[in-house]
C-alpha cells in the first residue's frame, strides 16, 4: 500500500469529510458521507474518489442506495467482468456485488451513493435494466471533475443536500447525453460472462445447501472445470465465494436485525451455527456476537 504522510476527517453537523494524500503530498483518497435529513425524493448518501493500490482486498458490498462508479484510468474487475479506463458499473440497492483493482494496473475511480423515490426511475431513464450493471462512457472528464469538486466545495454557506442532488442531477445528464447506447460493453470474454452468470447464482442461491453443486447442474459442467473457470477469472474457487456472500450477508444481518445468531446462521445457509460462527471469526476475526456488539457501541458513540 502507498506511504500516506496525511490523513484528515472533518466532522460537522451536515457531513463526515475523510481525506488523505500518498507521500508526495498528492490526495489519493477522499469521500464525504451525508448526515442531512434524507429527502425522499432524492438524496446523496455517500461521494467519493480513490486512487487504487495493487494490494487492495477484493470488495465484496451491499448498498443501501444505488451507487454509480466511474473508472477513470487503470484496470479492475466487476463481478468477475474486466474493466478499463471509461467504463462504468452500478451496484443496484441492496444487491451484493463484488469488485477489486487489478494487481498490476489498479483502478483509479469516483463513485456517487444516492437513493430516493425516483432513484430507480432516474436510472431507467439512462438505459440501466436488471441485467445492465455495466457502462462504456467515451468521456469521464466531466463526471470526475462534478464528483472532485463536489468534495472540495465550501458547503458553509450552501445546503450540502441541496448541491449534492444537483450533482447527481448533471451526472446523469452526462449519462442521458451518451445514449443511445453507452452500454454496448464488449470486453469480456465468453468464459468471463459464464462466471459473472454464476456470481450472480451463488448471490440468489446462497441460502441453499447445494448451492455449488445446482451451479455445476445449471452450467452444466463438472465441479472441477467449474473451480477452475472461477479461479482462472475470479482468482477464487465458487465455494470461496459462497463463504464470503454468506458472511457478508450474516455481518449485515447481524448490524440490522435481532435475530439470534443461531436464526442468523440458518438464514444464511448454515444448520449448524457452530460452523457459522467458526467461519465468520476466520473471516472477520471477531465472533458474531462480537461483531453485533462493536457496530452497536460504534454507533452509539456515534449518536
Amino acid at each position: 500500500m502507498a506511504e500516506q504522510t496525511d490523513e484528515k476527517t472533518t466532522v460537522t453537523p451536515f457531513y463526515i469529510l475523510r481525506q488523505s494524500a500518498d507521500k508526495n503530498g498528492r490526495t489519493d483518497f477522499i469521500n464525504m458521507t451525508t448526515n442531512t435529513p434524507e429527502n425522499t425524493y432524492l438524496h446523496v448518501q455517500m461521494i467519493g474518489y480513490e486512487e487504487c493500490t495493487a494490494d487492495k482486498k477484493d470488495r465484496l458490498h451491499t448498498f443501501e442506495g444505488y451507487t454509480l462508479h466511474f473508472i477513470l484510468k487503470g484496470k479492475g474487475r466487476f463481478d468477475g467482468v474486466s474493466l478499463g479506463k471509461n467504463d462504468g458499473f452500478v451496484v443496484k440497492k441492496n444487491h451484493m456485488a463484488e469488485y477489486a483493482p487489478d494487481p498490476t494496473d489498479p483502478w483509479t475511480y469516483c463513485w456517487i451513493n444516492f437513493d430516493g423515490d425516483i432513484a430507480d426511475e432516474l436510472l431507467r431513464m439512462v438505459g440501466f435494466r436488471e441485467n445492465r450493471s455495466i457502462f462504456l462512457l467515451r468521456e469521464n472528464k466531466r463526471i470526475s471533475s462534478l464528483i472532485l469538486g463536489a468534495l472540495t466545495y465550501d458547503y458553509e454557506k450552501t445546503d450540502v443536500g441541496m448541491h449534492l442532488n444537483a450533482v447527481l442531477l448533471e451526472i446523469f445528464s452526462v449519462l442521458l447525453a451518451n445514449k443511445p447506447d453507452p452500454f454496448s460493453h464488449t470486453s469480456y470474454s465468453v468464459r468471463e460472462k459464464r462466471v459473472k452468470t454464476g456470481l450472480a447464482f451463488i448471490r440468489e442461491h446462497y441460502r441453499e445447501k447445494n448451492c455449488i453443486e445446482h451451479l455445476a447442474k445449471e452450467e452444466n459442467v463438472n465441479m472441477r472445470y467449474l473451480s477452475a473457470l472461477f479461479r482462472q477469472y475470479s482468482d477464487r474457487s465458487p465455494q470461496a465465494h459462497l463463504i464470503r456472500v454468506r458472511i457478508e450477508e450474516g455481518k449485515r444481518l447481524l448490524r440490522t436485525t435481532s435475530l439470534s445468531v443461531s436464526d442468523i446462521a440458518e438464514e444464511v445457509g448454515y444448520e449448524d451455527v457452530l460452523q457459522f460462527s467458526k467461519l465468520f471469526r476466520k473471516h472477520t476475526g471477531v465472533s458474531p456476537t462480537a461483531y453485533r456488539k462493536g457496530e452497536m457501541d460504534a454507533l452509539r458513540e456515534y449518536e
